[in-house]
């Protein structure tokens, strides 16, 4: 029971509190939720990220395999989308634009609202 009390103060306290704060900023001031949802994701996320990453102990061997399965993630997904594309007889440009935001995580997309 003390393990999954310490489970909630350290995974989910922290995001009901980034909450609790906006929902404040929201009443008192009477802003934007535009505004808000952007400083969460731009400002909160990011270092509620790093201090979880910061805290925690990762063992060389685990962080090898984190690194290992996300590149073999990430070469298993371009290897089907280049085979897919290649089979598709799509144009080179519009081949590149989709296997790129096939394989790069989290960076696809502005890429292929740039072509």
């Amino acid at each position: 029971m003390i393990e999954l009390l310490n489970i909630f103060i350290d995974n989910l306290a922290p995001v009901l509190a980034i909450a609790g704060v906006g929902l404040y900023l929201r009443r008192r001031f009477d802003t934007s939720p535009v505004m808000i949802s952007r400083m969460m994701f731009h400002v909160f996320s990011p270092a509620l990220a790093f201090n979880a990453l910061y805290t925690r102990d990762i063992s060389g061997g685990d962080f090898l395999r984190m690194y290992g399965g996300t590149v073999a993630l990430a070469l298993t997904v371009a290897s089907i989308a280049f085979l897919a594309l290649r089979w598709g007889k799509i144009k080179p440009d519009e081949r590149a634009a989709a296997l790129v935001a096939t394989f790069v995580f989290n960076g696809g997309c502005q890429l292929c609202l740039w072509g």
